[in-house]
């Protein structure tokens, strides 16, 4: 049973709105009525009365069920409209309906009234019941829409097999990449060829422990082709019925690594200036106190009664010492100026007109040799770099190439250059007589390190190589092997 009702009546005749009020009665239904016969009063009852349910004549003086509809369905009221004439025909029934009323009854039988305004009413009820409970889903559905979308971690959802089947906008904003681009693929697809084993790993963890946050590190790709650190967990929901899906949390890391790597390249460069610091203490104590102690020595004999050949020929020495002593002085200060910073802007530099500038440098010397250089630098445009510095990288090997020529074989360079990913590596190679790097290779960039004694040579070149190299940012790899030839790798970062 329902309790008291408010009904707006609309009818014209008090003795049709009698008959329906006993009706009503007989019934069961308990009510409060308010009866209006024209527009005026209807307006006003819809706003004042609050009704529960609205039973309408269709024929009135001056207004009918179908202007009364049009009122009604501009109101926010959420009730049920019944329409009560004396007769109807079928296609009216049906239009009537189209126009929004929820049933209609004949007067002459309204035995049928009191349960279709109870059917109405419960009707209207589990209605707006269903609807708040919508209305609480969607307030609890955007409540957790907000925090996902305005999260600056990323979380995806990925099935059992490893495709991707939601992501966050964070996800979306992470890598460029839409749901709609991504979920014909699978995961392991973005990830990094040296992270995919780690990624499977924890993916087996995962199955392993259900609801237990398995942390990860990978390189995830972009849309644009680069790749970015990204850490964070994956918790397997696969038993979950509402998920059915591995649940991933991940952010970039990208700036963290960068910074330990930084960090860590610091603490890498301040090991290499403490040996560094070893070798040239080491120069010091020996390669300048050698001259040093020399040329004290000769001005002491100086000092005794000798005969001219002899003041000459220590004359002579003290000449030599001096000047192995400007030498080492002139090539410290070389290797300083380099280690102490750039006195040099950078710039876009052509790697190809550098060797072209070498080539034209030492023009006697390659027709002497009968040089060969076979150049593949076509993919190789530009670096942005310090031009001199590169100058005397290039020019250091080529120099070295030709020096340490085989005998009766001319010599062949060949440099190229291709791009892989965000990095530009440059191939040098010759058919020189090569280096034991069994033997040498802790030393093989070492100041004052030389491999082949039969050539003249200071042990400069190679240090300086390196030297340069680690000043610009560069890095460079070897493979030699004795009479075989060289093979240098310089690596550049792309920006």
């Amino acid at each position: 049973m329902i309790g008291t009702i408010k009904i707006l009546h609309l009818e014209d005749l008090n003795s049709d709105a009698e008959l329906i009020a006993r009706a009503l009665r007989k019934g069961g239904i308990n009510f409060e009525r308010l009866v209006v016969d024209n527009r005026t009063s209807f307006v006003k009852a819809l706003i004042e009365f609050s009704p529960d349910i609205i039973l309408s004549d269709h024929n009135l003086p001056a207004f009918n069920s179908h202007e009364a509809l049009i009122i009604f369905s501009k109101t926010n009221l959420n009730i049920p409209f019944l329409l009560i004439t004396a007769s109807i025909s079928e296609d009216f029934a049906v239009d009537i309906l189209k126009r929004g009323a929820d049933d209609y009854i004949v007067k002459d039988r309204l035995e049928r009234l009191p349960s279709a305004v109870q059917n109405a009413l419960e009707k209207y009820k589990l209605n707006r019941d269903y609807q708040k409970k919508l209305d609480e889903i969607s307030k609890n559905e955007k409540y957790f829409r907000a925090l996902i979308e305005n999260s600056s971690d990323a979380i995806a959802l990925v099935n059992d097999a490893g495709n991707w089947i939601y992501q966050s906008p964070a996800a979306g904003r992470l890598t460029d990449f839409t749901l709609d681009e991504i979920s014909s693929d699978l995961i392991f697809d973005f990830i990094h060829a040296e992270d995919l084993d780690q990624l499977h790993l924890t993916f087996g963890l995962a199955k392993e422990q259900p609801n237990v946050p398995i942390p990860y590190l990978v390189r995830l790709r972009k849309k644009n082709g680069l790749y970015i650190f990204t850490e964070g967990t994956i918790v397997n929901l696969l038993h979950d019925e509402s998920v059915k899906a591995f649940v991933i949390n991940y952010r970039d890391s990208s700036k963290r690594i960068a910074a330990d790597q930084e960090r860590s390249k610091i603490e890498d460069d301040l090991r290499q200036r403490n040996r560094d610091l070893e070798q040239f203490s080491y120069i010091v104590s020996h390669n300048l106190r050698a001259p040093v102690a020399n040329i004290i020595g000769l001005a002491d004999g100086l000092q005794e009664q000798l005969s001219y050949p002899e003041q000459k020929n220590i004359t002579d020495y003290m000449v030599q010492s001096a000047s192995q002593l400007d030498h080492v002085i002139k090539d410290l200060n070389h290797v300083l100026q380099v280690k102490q910073g750039f006195s040099e802007k950078k710039e876009l530099v052509n790697v190809s007109n550098i060797v072209t500038d070498i080539k034209l440098s030492i023009p006697q010397l390659i027709s002497a040799e009968k040089v060969t250089f076979d150049l593949h630098l076509s993919n190789v445009k530009e670096l942005w770099t310090i031009k001199s510095y590169l100058y005397s990288i290039f020019f250091n090997l080529i120099s070295n190439s030709i020096k340490y020529r085989q005998p009766n074989h001319a010599p062949i360079i060949e440099i190229s250059g291709e791009m892989l990913g965000d990095q530009l590596i440059i191939t040098y190679k010759d058919n020189g007589i090569g280096i034991d790097l069994k033997k040498h290779g802790n030393d093989l960039f070492g100041l004052y390190k030389r491999f082949h004694h039969h050539i003249e040579g200071k042990g400069m070149g190679l240090f300086m190589v390196k030297t340069q190299l680690d000043a610009i940012g560069g890095k460079i790899t070897v493979k030699s092997d004795c009479n075989q030839g060289t093979e240098f790798k310089l690596t550049f970062e792309k920006n």
